[in-house]
């Protein structure tokens, strides 16, 4: 398996995926869901998480870490 790595394209998806739950929030607040809210808030944390990791593993390695 090949590692995942910090490139301008995986922040790019990443953001991709950001956007799309962040369109999923409610317009008003009679529209929110606690459970739904909570999930939302579970899955950007799952992708910031990721996306930390990926910058913590290219930066363990500053010799590879330059512009694209």
């Amino acid at each position: 398996m090949m590692a995942s790595a910090f490139t301008t394209s995986a922040c790019a998806g990443l953001a991709r995926q950001i956007d799309a739950l962040v369109a999923e929030l409610p317009a008003t607040a009679a529209e929110v869901s606690v459970p739904d809210l909570l999930d939302v808030i579970g899955m950007l944390n799952h992708h910031l998480n990721h996306i930390a990791e990926l910058m913590r593993q290219s930066f363990a390695e500053p010799d590879k870490v330059g512009l694209a």
